[in-house]
């Protein structure tokens, strides 16, 4: 089972997001957060529940700090937890520094259902390829393993028709 700690200052995108990780088998929700700092805390409080997370969902901007200053906070101390970004933000600056610290994707809102359940799915991917290497791996392995934590790109429609 993978842990989620969810990570908004809104109280229904905290609720509608707990009813997103509900539908996807193989998910929990062990936490949740209204702010920045209360993310760090969660995060690195090894006897908290929500230390118990293996993925974050993290809202970008929160009235007592960003994301990314919770991603500099909990790198800077050790945690490899994964991050899904979530957020209205979409300047390229704020993809970039989040990136350069390590999320493993950004999502913009809105987004539908299937979009979210299509990077948890990888993120499952990812971590069970990744449980399965064992030892040195092959380059065939490493390609397959960073391909699994790429979102998938459909191919755009024929021309003339519409997505």
């Amino acid at each position: 089972m993978i842990g989620v700690l969810l990570v908004d200052d809104d109280p229904l995108t905290l609720e509608l997001h707990r009813a997103h990780i509900e539908r996807v088998d193989g998910f929990e929700v062990v936490g949740e957060c209204a702010g920045a700092n209360a993310a760090v805390a969660a995060i690195l409080d090894r006897g908290a529940a929500a230390a118990t997370a293996d993925l974050v969902l993290l809202d970008v901007t929160m009235p007592d700090g960003s994301g990314l200053d919770v991603l500099r906070h909990i790198r800077a101390r050790g945690s490899e937890v994964d991050v899904i970004a979530i957020t209205g933000v979409r300047d390229a600056d704020t993809v970039h520094k989040m990136a350069a610290l390590g999320v493993t994707h950004y999502l913009v809102k809105p987004f539908a259902f299937a979009t979210l359940r299509e990077r948890l799915d990888q993120v499952r991917e990812y971590r069970e390829r990744s449980a399965a290497a064992a030892g040195e791996a092959t380059q065939a392995e490493i390609d397959a393993l960073l391909r699994s934590s790429l979102p998938t790109v459909a191919a755009p429609p024929p021309k003339g028709l519409s997505p």
